[in-house]
């Protein structure tokens, strides 16, 4: 099947052009500037987007990757189009009990299909955290780095583990990252109160990415930048920015920007979880009490914040509002830095010729109207959007 759509914005990796694109089984066949189709859909004054590429998603509307259920997994998979991601990594927490079921239900989604955005495999975050900086995971499911355990996980997960979180001044953390890098598998550094000394070494292990860089680690001081101070300073090393202005300020995003100038080392996340995009309200979810407020924040009973109830695309939108970045710079961060993170840019992450059709379509506003994946419309302004039926057998709310 064949579409051929005409925008105004095109945005392309050379910036915003006008244009016809044509998408073909499931590629952009051509972007040009004139067309002898003979079906073309008119778009007016709205934008063509790439596709947004969350790393760092636990969950959305009720669905988590925090399960044993392979359908919980294409549930989320199948609401995401909705917000404007096409693909992302399912992230997962170990879990004593389950962590590794957790590991193969994932990798059995992953092989069996899913409907809406591509799972492009896992990120697992945790269990190798510092206690001391374990945040919203329960501290009893802090564990040490090792070796045997790290090598359960990689086998259970088929293939399919493809960034890991881990605190490097951990006792065994090299070791681990020595394993993980052997392996392929990419190294973020978070939960951490890693010094800029022990960075430095745990770059010659393999990081790749700071964790959230700013939240559960230690904040950079006049003697001591930590690992969050030396991340931005390391021109190699990404960092997740979450970029909702709850977890970061505008003011320290400026500075982070200021610091680090290559936009192409900055990966927006979401850090997304099973209560995102649910009704405010307190809930019982995964053995805490956590409060969704108005605003938007999500909250445990001690002020700790438990993920983000915002999306990519609504950060796009406040970094282009408020902090006035252009939206050529913005749409490198969602979408072609990670796609490049993961070596796989060559099929996704940016609009051209021979790539996958991962497209978003929104108004001048960056207000979405449809999202396709592989050239499918996968959602469409007013289209109902997917919650997890069961969600309140799970995360009953309280009040």
């Amino acid at each position: 099947m064949k579409t051929t759509l005409h925008s105004k914005k095109i945005y392309t990796p050379q910036g915003p052009i006008e244009g016809y694109l044509t998408i073909e089984d499931g590629t952009i066949r051509s972007i040009t500037q004139t067309s002898n189709e003979s079906a073309v859909e008119e778009l007016g004054d709205a934008m063509i987007l790439p596709g947004i590429i969350d790393l760092h998603s636990h969950g959305y509307r009720g669905w988590s990757a925090k399960t044993i259920d392979p359908q919980e997994i294409q549930g989320l998979s199948a609401s995401l189009p909705s917000i404007g991601v096409t693909a992302t990594l399912a992230t997962t927490t170990a879990w004593e009990t389950e962590e590794l079921h957790m590991l193969d239900a994932i990798a059995t989604a992953i092989e069996t299909g899913c409907p809406g955005a591509k799972i492009l495999g896992i990120h697992m975050e945790g269990p190798f955290f510092n206690p001391d900086q374990h945040k919203a995971t329960p501290r009893s499911e802090v564990r040490l780095p090792d070796l045997e355990r790290t090598r359960r996980y990689i086998e259970r997960a088929r293939g399919h583990l493809r960034y890991m979180t881990i605190a490097p001044e951990m006792e065994g953390a090299f070791d681990v990252m020595d394993l993980l890098h052997s392996e392929g598998i990419h190294i973020g550094c978070g939960h951490t109160t890693a010094t800029s000394a022990v960075f430095q070494e745990a770059k010659r292990h393999g990081m790749q990415s700071a964790i959230h860089t700013g939240n559960a680690m230690t904040q950079i001081d006049r003697r001591e930048v930590a690992l969050m101070g030396a991340s931005l300073l390391d021109p190699d090393i990404y960092c997740e920015i979450n970029c909702d202005l709850y977890h970061l300020s505008k003011e320290m995003l400026e500075l982070m920007f200021r610091i680090k100038q290559d936009m192409g080392r900055f990966l927006m996340i979401s850090d997304s979880d099973v209560l995102s995009g649910m009704p405010a309200g307190s809930y019982e979810a995964f053995g805490k009490i956590v409060h969704v407020h108005e605003n938007g924040e999500i909250l445990l009973d001690d002020g700790t914040i438990n993920g983000s109830s915002k999306y990519v695309l609504y950060d796009m939108k406040l970094l282009r509002d408020v902090l006035h970045l252009p939206l050529e710079d913005i749409i490198r961060m969602s979408s072609l830095n990670p796609a490049i993170f993961l070596g796989m840019d060559d099929r996704i992450g940016s609009i051209a010729p021979g790539k996958d059709a991962d497209l978003l379509v929104t108004t001048a506003d960056l207000q979405l109207l449809r999202t396709y994946v592989n050239g499918a419309i996968r959602y469409q302004q007013g289209d109902p959007i997917l919650e997890n039926p069961h969600f309140q057998d799970v995360c009953p709310r309280i009040a």
